[in-house]
């Protein structure tokens, strides 16, 4: 993908009165350093959604979730790209941790669900853990 921005996102969801709707999301909580890391979120959720009623919306910017959120995003690493990325600088301050020896890396409490659509990226663990994620 070389440019985030070009996906749709809609969201289904049953109204007040139980009948399923679309919500199209038109805007989308974005963050661009060209040839660093594309990142955009489009939905997230401030506590466990109810339906009907609360089911979430897009997030006001590209931070980590807090305890209790939930946020779905898409981040795109663009071919040796690694230790280009100043996480400090891209996200600021909040719930992220970043390692002082190297700034590409973070720690925060939260769950991860990592999916390779083309290309890999290397996840490293503080226990010194690495696996290299692809496509499948």
């Amino acid at each position: 993908m070389n440019d985030l921005g070009q996906l749709q996102f809609m969201v289904a969801a049953p109204d007040d009165t139980g009948r399923a709707t679309f919500t199209d999301i038109t805007q989308v909580a974005r963050h661009a350093d060209p040839g660093i890391i594309e990142t955009i979120f489009f939905w997230g959720f401030n506590k466990v959604p109810e339906i009907p009623g609360d089911i979430g919306a897009v997030p006001p910017d590209i931070s980590f979730a807090e305890a209790g959120q939930s946020k779905i995003g898409l981040i795109c690493f663009p071919p040796n790209s690694a230790g280009k990325l100043d996480l400090q600088a891209t996200i600021g301050e909040g719930s992220l941790v970043v390692h002082d020896d190297d700034p590409d890396m973070h720690k925060s409490d939260t769950v991860d669900v990592e999916i390779v659509i083309s290309g890999k990226v290397d996840i490293a663990l503080e226990s010194g853990e690495t696996r290299t994620l692809v496509p499948g």
